[in-house]
C-alpha cells in the first residue's frame, strides 16, 4: 500500500482530491479542497461564507519514503481554486498558484514558502484573468489563464510575461484564450483555451494560428511525434502544427472534455 490507511485519515479526512501534479517519478504532490457535510454546508449559508474559499490542502507524496511518513500537509485558508504545476529550473520545486487572487506557494529542494502574488511580482505584466493552468516547458513553469494571460516564472518572486502580439479584446473576453499552454521548446509555444483561440509564441512575438473550429478548447499538448495535440468541449480532438490541422476521427466524445492531455510514452 503506497498511502498507509492512518496517513490518508489524518491528511484527507474531510477532503477530496481535486488535481494531482508529477514532479518525477517518486515524487507527486495532490491539491484537495474541503468536503462539506450537510450540517457544514447549512452554516456556511447562514453566515454568508463563500464556497470557492473553503480550505485547501496541498499534499507533497514521496514515493521513495517508508510507509506511513509518504505525505506532507499544507493547509490554506481563503484560497480559491490552486491550479498546481512543477519545475525543475531554477530548482526543482511544485508551484501552486491560487486562481483568484494570484497567491503562490512553493514546495522542493529544501523550501516550503508562500511567495509573493504574481501581479506585484511580474515583468511586463499581461495578467488580465485567472491562471487556469501550470506547464513545464524546458524545466521554466508557464502560466496560462484568462483573456491571453501568460507568464514564466524565473525564480523565487521573479515571473516574466512576453505579450508582444497578443491583443486583449474586452468586449469578447468569454471568446479568448488560454486555458493550457504547451511547448516544444521555448520558442515554439502554443497557447489554447477560449472558443477556437490558437496561438504561437517563437520566442520573440505571438501570432493567432488560424484553427478549424470555434468550439471552446481545453487542452492542448506538444508531442514527441512532433504534433500538436489540441481538444474541445465534448473531445473534440485535433492534430497539426501552424496552420496545418485535422480533427482526429474516432478520439471519443465525452461529455466533459478532457481536463488535461500529455504525452505518454509514443502517444498523447
Amino acid at each position: 500500500m503506497l498511502i498507509a490507511l492512518d496517513e490518508y485519515k489524518s491528511m484527507l479526512s474531510g477532503f477530496y482530491v481535486t488535481d494531482c501534479v508529477v514532479r518525477d517519478r517518486n515524487r507527486f504532490v495532490f491539491i484537495a479542497d474541503s468536503w462539506y457535510t450537510d450540517a457544514q454546508v447549512a452554516e456556511e449559508e447562514k453566515n454568508k461564507w463563500d464556497p470557492r474559499f473553503r480550505p485547501k490542502r496541498i499534499l507533497p507524496f514521496f514515493r521513495d519514503r517508508v510507509e506511513g511518513d509518504r505525505l506532507e500537509g499544507n493547509t490554506f485558508s481563503q484560497w480559491s481554486y490552486p491550479r498546481g504545476g512543477a519545475a525543475t529550473k531554477p530548482l526543482n520545486q511544485f508551484i501552486a498558484v491560487e486562481h483568484e487572487n494570484d497567491k503562490v506557494f512553493v514546495t522542493g529542494s529544501g523550501e516550503v514558502y508562500e511567495d509573493a502574488p504574481l501581479n506585484s511580482t511580474m515583468l511586463n505584466n499581461p495578467l488580465r484573468g485567472g491562471i487556469r493552468r501550470i506547464k513545464t516547458i524546458n524545466g521554466y513553469a508557464y502560466i496560462a489563464g484568462g483573456s491571453r494571460s501568460v507568464g514564466k516564472r524565473l525564480g523565487k518572486g521573479q515571473w516574466w510575461g512576453n505579450f508582444n502580439g497578443l491583443v486583449h479584446d474586452k468586449e469578447n473576453y468569454l471568446e479568448e484564450g488560454f486555458d493550457d499552454i504547451d511547448g516544444f521548446s521555448e520558442t515554439d509555444i502554443y497557447a489554447v483555451g477560449g472558443k477556437g483561440d490558437v496561438w504561437h509564441f517563437n520566442g520573440d512575438k505571438w501570432q493567432q494560428i488560424a484553427f478549424p473550429t470555434n468550439t471552446y478548447i481545453q487542452t492542448v499538448c506538444c508531442g514527441g511525434d512532433g504534433n500538436v495535440y489540441i481538444t474541445c468541449y465534448e473531445g473534440l480532438t485535433f492534430v497539426g502544427r501552424g496552420n496545418r490541422w485535422k480533427e482526429i476521427r474516432g478520439a471519443g466524445r465525452v461529455s466533459l472534455g478532457f481536463k488535461d492531455t500529455v504525452w505518454h510514452g509514443d502517444r498523447a
